[in-house]
């Protein structure tokens, strides 16, 4: 669904973000909106942004807006695999 929106801010605001981004951006904070009233679910919005759970949990850390969500053992399978990622490499 296509949507036309007013955005009432000062036009040297809106230049500070690229115009393709936009879209994204609304997208992302009407989920992200949607999820902390949770009216979604955390699977339906990472799905909705094209995410995986994991790299949508992440996303709501980084946003700091907080989560309660069940891990199944893909989800754990990933975060082990993140893990493997991003550990410190000791020599």
């Amino acid at each position: 669904m296509k949507l036309e929106i007013d955005i009432d801010l000062p036009r040297k605001v809106i230049d500070q973000i690229p115009p393709a981004d936009l879209g994204r951006l609304c997208q992302t904070e009407i989920v992200l909106r949607l999820y902390s009233e949770q009216k979604l679910a955390a699977a339906e919005a990472a799905r909705l942004l094209g995410l995986t759970r994991i790299r949508f949990l992440d996303l709501l850390r980084e946003r700091g807006v907080g989560f309660l969500v069940e891990l199944d053992d893909e989800d754990l399978l990933q975060v082990d695999v993140l893990r493997q990622q991003y550990a410190p490499k000791t020599s």
